[in-house]
Formats: C-alpha cells, structure tokens, sequence
C-alpha cells in the first residue's frame, strides 16, 4: 500500500495526534482498534515514529500501511498487553472498544 495522506470523517483528533507525535517523537507507537486503518495509516509513516504497532482482534492486516517500521498483532488488548515483554512504549492511542477509565486501567 503506497502511503498518500487523505482526511476522513470523525478524525477531528488527528491534528492532536500527530501533534504528539511531532512533539514525542515516539520509538514505539502502538495503536488499538484498528478497523480500516485511517488513523494508524496517517501516523505510521511519519518520520518521527520509529515502529508502529497496529492491533485488533480481527485481521486488519490488508488495510494497513506496508512499510518496514509498522506491524500488526491480531490480537485482543488485554492479550498484547501481557504478553508484551519489549520496550517502554512511548505513545498509544486506544480506539478500541470499551473505552473506559476502568478498561483502560487494567491494561
């Protein structure tokens, strides 16, 4: 998939995202809920992400971007995130469901 940036509706938090980004410089990005891959195919290339992570409970993997910084876990979020023995992840944007505090504290 050749990368070509494109807006789409309810992304109004996109410039916020890529702002942190700018601003971060994140090594690791990691997102969850990927659906079609709007989000995670504006962020992934940018040159201040250094890997990009992508994971869903289904496979999502003919959506998104194919460069050799990004990768995609089929998995639940609980699942990735207790197996995950890497390092720090420095940025994650959670849109998958639920989204709640109390979901999101137990990752």
């Amino acid at each position: 998939m050749v990368y070509k940036e494109v807006r789409h509706k309810q992304q109004e938090f996109l410039w916020l995202l890529e702002g942190l980004v700018d601003l971060y410089s994140p090594a690791i990005y990691l997102e969850c809920g990927i659906r079609k891959g709007y989000t995670f195919n504006q962020i992934a290339p940018k040159p201040k992400v250094g890997r990009a992570i992508g994971i869903d409970i289904v496979d999502c993997s003919g959506v998104l971007i194919d460069l050799p910084k990004t990768e995609f876990v089929q998995s639940t979020v609980q699942d990735f995130a207790s197996s995950w023995d890497g390092p720090t992840i420095d940025l994650i944007f959670h849109d998958a469901d639920p989204v709640s505090y109390t979901h999101l504290r137990a990752h």
